[in-house]
């Protein structure tokens, strides 16, 4: 399962579900609860589950993060693992990067220990800035290039030998599907 932060960004990923095999869902930043609960609702208890966010790269991105985390726990989803797979800034070009980076608002303690410990420096080597998910892939082949960087991330956790086992089962399904639809048609044609 594949929780995005945005909307937006969820929209651009669902052409690559099927082919990930992966559920993705939008859980629109904060208010990721009712799904966590309907998640909770329609997963198989005995099986479990490996869960994927994708949030900003910034104080909040990873507070969601983290709140998700918990709250997949407390509603009692069994989870193998909560892993972040971006975004990051190693994930983009640093071209993009230096474009699209943002000076993060230090509001509390919680900013200046997220600046500290992951956030991109500025010229005096000061970490001051952040990224968000709309860095990369906001429209036409940038969406693509937004998908690979999700593919990339995701890529070690997948199990292809399910997915193979899967494209065949289709595969075969079509091959016997044709057949029996030109028996059919031999046999009304008669």
């Amino acid at each position: 399962i594949l929780f995005v932060e945005k909307e937006a960004k969820y929209r651009q990923l669902l052409p690559i579900a099927d082919v990930l095999g992966v559920s993705i869902v939008s859980g629109g930043g904060w208010q990721a609860t009712a799904l966590i609960e309907d998640l909770a609702n329609v997963l198989e208890s005995d099986k479990s589950y490996s869960i994927f966010v994708l949030t900003d790269f910034d104080p909040t991105g990873y507070q969601i993060s983290d709140d998700f985390r918990r709250r997949v726990q407390t509603h009692g989803i069994n989870v193998e693992r909560v892993e972040r797979v971006g975004i990051e800034p190693g994930q983009i070009p640093q071209e993009t990067l230096e474009a699209e980076k943002f000076r993060v608002p230090v509001e509390n303690d919680n900013d200046r220990e997220w600046l500290q410990k992951h956030g991109i420096t500025d010229e005096f080597g000061d970490p001051a800035f952040g990224l968000e998910l709309e860095a990369i892939g906001s429209r036409g082949s940038q969406a693509a290039d937004f998908r690979r960087v999700v593919v990339d991330a995701l890529e070690p956790h997948l199990d292809k030998d399910r997915r193979r086992n899967k494209d065949t089962n289709i595969e075969t399904a079509n091959v016997v599907a044709k057949g029996v639809d030109g028996l059919v048609d031999q046999i009304t044609e008669s």
